[in-house]
């Protein structure tokens, strides 16, 4: 089958037909002393024709509520001196690193959503004078009222809806910063994506700052099959863009499902952790007239060079029973007519998954089942952390940990130090949990169930090669690259907070855009989080409990922050009186003179 013409760019007649080779190998890897049962999917490392990425259909949908014009200060800069930039502007220079990146081979679709949604701009190919176009429309983004991410979504998934998406992976992105808080729809988001959402489409947020509702931009993702991302300050804003992007311009296939079909002695279960996809197996009689049993798996998009494993448990014994798998994915770039391609395994052939690997799956599987029982699904089908298992999460941590520590390999090191790291820092007490921890376990739980790396950082990120998901994707790691690249070399852009005349960012009027791509706040280390135990309102003094210098007395963090926020009030107050009050006296002193 051959790619079509349009979409190849500088290549020999020879190379356009080297494609049928190309599938998805699936091998099922049984381990009878553990109950495991590992289905195993291996896209191609790369296309056979040399690329420049992936077409893509990209809808961007934006935030551009009130909060977005705050500042976004330059990352680990000491002197914490504004540089005028806000976090849409930061935004929006993210935004012209995507056109900039775009071929005329692609599509931009632009809305943005305040107080109601807005279409910026239709879905149109990036060619030079479409680029052009966009880059205005960009330009002219600017912040207003409240949030009304439902219209946001909606408006973007319109763009795509119909839209014939072969040899392109579409996808739409979202990025807010707060919760929503206008219009929210009827029933629920997640009911209202799933009977909207075209099986071809794949949704991700981004969801930036500590004010978000990571509960429902992690079940939003899920419901499209996409990645959830906590952008947690500026420095990360970039990077995390960077491979967002990346990953749709790697795509090899979308709509992909794994079927399990079994006898129902076998008694087959996913392990993975409860979504909003989840589904339980469903019965049939065979041809042969025995009752059989089906799972279906939807896994969304498959990129090049990295692996889909998922765990299941498999307490069945029978040796004569056989478990048929079964994927079926739409390549993009060799099969443009939308043929599903389809292959099946046995599981009782020798497994070749060697001990190392088996550990570091059903290792991962089991983070991601800890962390889905910690925000377990609520009725509105959005993830809400329980605080009563937030104690059996870290002792469930420290027990993984403790299994790890007998493996020295890559995967198995890179999980072990996760673990021990920012994972660890995350749960370490209540005021951090609830502060950031909770919305970065959730964008963990996103990346290591999905296999995808969010950032640099992601997973194992005091590993010497970080990158364990997507390393072995060539083509993946070019875009990453190219993107970095525009991202550090675009023109910085114009801020739009003030800036005193003194500056230095109003003398130099330009500076380093990597600064916001390369770092974070390392909100992880347990050991700075204990340097900013010392707030406003009091001292910590204990899980989620600090002392209030006012008065003496231990209460809760909610009771401080509340009364901060009282005090803060009243401080407003305050000044706004004696504001007004002083202009009243240099008013009357005017009047009598």
């Amino acid at each position: 089958m051959q790619v079509p013409t349009e979409q190849i760019k500088d290549l020999t007649l020879s190379d356009k037909d080297e494609t049928s080779h190309l599938v998805t190998k699936l091998k099922l890897h049984s381990d009878p002393k553990k109950s495991l049962l590992i289905a195993s999917l291996e896209p191609p490392r790369q296309p056979s024709i040399p690329v420049h990425h992936v077409p893509c259909l990209i809808v961007l949908v934006i935030d551009v509520s009130a909060s977005m014009s705050r500042p976004a200060p330059v990352p680990g800069d000491s002197s914490s001196e504004n540089n005028g930039i806000s976090v849409l502007d930061l935004v929006k220079h993210t935004a012209r690193m995507i056109v900039k990146a775009m071929t005329e081979h692609d599509c931009l679709s632009i809305v943005t959503f305040a107080e109601d949604a807005q279409l910026l701009q239709p879905l149109v190919y990036m060619t030079a004078e479409n680029k052009m176009t966009a880059l205005n429309n960009i330009n002219g983004m600017c912040h207003q009222s409240k949030t009304n991410l439902w219209q946001g979504i909606l408006t973007g998934i319109e763009q795509l809806r119909g839209v014939n998406s072969n040899g392109q992976a579409p996808a739409v992105l979202v990025l807010t910063d707060g919760e929503p808080n206008h219009m929210c729809p009827d029933g629920g988001y997640i009911p209202n994506i799933q009977r909207m959402l075209p099986p071809a489409i794949t949704l991700h947020t981004l969801g930036f700052g500590e004010s978000i509702k990571s509960g429902l931009l992690l079940s939003i993702a899920e419901s499209g099959l996409g990645n959830y991302t906590f952008i947690s300050d500026s420095g990360m804003l970039g990077t995390n863009f960077i491979h967002a992007i990346a990953l749709r311009q790697s795509t090899y296939a979308t709509e992909a499902t794994l079927q399990l079909r079994y006898r129902p002695e076998t008694h087959i279960k996913e392990v993975m952790g409860t979504s909003v996809r989840s589904r339980n197996a469903v019965s049939f009689m065979s041809s042969s007239g025995h009752r059989m049993m089906q799972l279906d798996i939807p896994l969304g998009n498959l990129q090049y060079g990295q692996s889909r494993d998922i765990v299941f448990t498999n307490p069945g014994s029978e040796p004569t029973v056989t478990v048929e798998a079964t994927v079926r994915y739409k390549p993009v770039l060799h099969n443009s007519a939308g043929n599903y391609a389809s292959t099946t395994a046995d599981p009782r052939a020798k497994p070749t998954m060697s001990e190392a690997n088996v550990t570091y799956h059903a290792s991962r599987a089991l983070l991601c089942l800890v962390l889905s029982q910690l925000f377990p699904l609520n009725k509105q089908m959005e993830h809400a952390f329980s605080v009563k298992r937030l104690a059996w999460a870290k002792e469930c941590i420290q027990k993984l940990m403790e299994r790890l520590s007998k493996f020295s390999d890559p995967l198995n090191k890179s999980l072990r130090e996760d673990l021990g790291g920012q994972i660890s820092a995350a749960l370490h007490d209540w005021n951090t949990f609830r502060r950031w921890g909770r919305h970065y376990l959730l964008s963990q739980l996103s990346a290591y169930k999905m296999q995808t790396c969010n950032s640099d950082k992601d997973p194992g990120d005091k590993d010497p090669e970080p990158l364990k998901y997507g390393r072995d994707s060539p083509l993946l790691d070019a875009c990453r690259k190219r993107l970095a690249t525009l991202f550090d070399t675009l023109p910085s852009p114009k801020p739009s907070c003030w800036l005193p005349p003194d500056s230095q960012y109003a003398k130099e009027g330009s500076f380093d855009m990597s600064s916001y791509r390369k770092s974070s706040s390392s909100r992880g280390s347990i050991q700075k989080q204990q340097v900013r135990r010392e707030t406003v309102g009091g001292r910590l003094i204990g899980n989620g409990v600090r002392r209030d210098p006012r008065n003496g007395q231990v209460c809760s963090f909610e009771q401080n922050e509340s009364r901060d926020r009282d005090l803060s009030r009243r401080s407003a107050v305050a000044r706004h009186s004696d504001c007004t009050r002083s202009k009243r006296v240099r008013a009357k002193s005017v009047l009598r003179s």
